[in-house]
């Protein structure tokens, strides 16, 4: 026992300053290698809703919005600790307890302590250093679909109703936002060269750029009509229809009449293109009798005119017993 204890006492106090001078030596030389084999690399790290610690278990939590859809961090250690690295790193951002700016933009800085990375490997930069974010809850909201439309059609024609199929949606998105909703805008429809009815599938216009509806498209129902007009023909001579080669007298010779229909053809209309007949078929000989002044159009202007309100209402004739000719219309 005596021989080993001389043993180490001689090991160590011999040339012990040679000996602590050499052991400094090695640890130097070591640092030295070790320091020399460290590599540096680059890792791009996504920020999505994951990297969010302390989220409301009971609720469902978007990440609506952020500064920056990653992180570039730049790191350094040995070979054999940076061999794997780009499965071992990853962000870590934990929220405040009494957190509450739900729906607002809120900066969290990055520091080395958000960086969960193995041991032996040196974080050296974070790029960007701050990420700004919007976390809210998901929410969802029944709101009535608001008609958009614009223009006048053309002359002749006028809007009658427009309806929208369905008339509510359901819109998605941050509850901050959904919450005070209860309306959601058609895309502009512009109604200035119809003139008829129009089934239109009419995209909605989203307010927000994390909004989404069900469903994305509403039937536009416009209807388009031709206004109709009313106007007075005064003092039109009238004509004799199924007269049998004979003469025949009326009371009064002259008639008004309102003519009513599409407002493009009413006011293209002129007595040339107007004519009233007074029918005279199965009439008796020299009697007076009533008859109803009836109108016909020309064919090119008669699509929806109407005649009404003949002042007088009734034309008295007379069939007269002559032999004489007479004109047939």
């Amino acid at each position: 026992m005596n021989t080993i204890k001389r043993y180490l006492k001689r090991f160590v106090v011999e040339n012990f300053y040679l000996k602590a001078g050499s052991f400094v030596l090695a640890i130097m030389l070591w640092l030295i290698v070790q320091y020399q084999g460290q590599i540096e690399e680059k890792v791009d790290l996504g920020i999505d809703i994951n990297v969010f610690n302390n989220l409301p278990l009971n609720e469902m939590v978007h990440l609506y919005k952020q500064s920056a859809q990653s992180v570039t961090v730049k790191m350094r250690g040995l070979p054999s600790a940076m061999s794997k690295i780009q499965k071992q790193v990853n962000v870590s951002i934990s929220l405040p307890e009494d957190f509450s700016d739900w729906g607002k933009e809120v900066p969290f800085d990055l520091m080395q302590n958000n960086i969960q990375h193995p041991l032996g490997v040196e974080i050296l930069n974070i790029t960007p250093s701050t990420v700004t974010v919007i976390l809210d809850f998901f929410a969802e909201n029944q709101v009535e679909v608001v008609k958009n439309y614009g223009g006048i059609p053309p002359p002749g024609y006028q809007v009658e109703n427009v309806t929208v199929t369905p008339e509510k949606v359901k819109i998605f998105g941050p509850r901050s936002f959904i919450e005070h909703k209860s309306q959601i805008l058609t895309e502009r429809i512009d109604i200035s060269k119809m003139t008829m009815p129009n089934a239109i599938d009419a995209k909605l216009y989203l307010p927000h750029p994390q909004v989404s509806c069900l469903p994305q498209k509403v039937v536009m129902n416009v209807i388009i009509v031709e206004i109709i007009q009313e106007r007075l023909f005064e003092n039109l001579t009238m004509k004799i229809k199924n007269l049998p080669g004979t003469q025949a007298k009326i009371d009064p010779d002259k008639v008004s009449v309102t003519i009513t229909g599409p407002q493009n053809i009413v006011r293209e209309l002129n007595e040339s293109l107007i004519t009233v007949i007074l029918d005279v078929q199965e009439l008796p000989l020299d009697k007076w009798r009533e008859v109803a002044p009836k109108v016909e159009f020309h064919p090119k202007y008669s699509r929806g005119l109407e005649s009404k309100n003949f002042k007088p209402e009734k034309i008295k004739v007379k069939i007269l017993k002559s032999s004489a000719p007479v004109d047939k219309s």
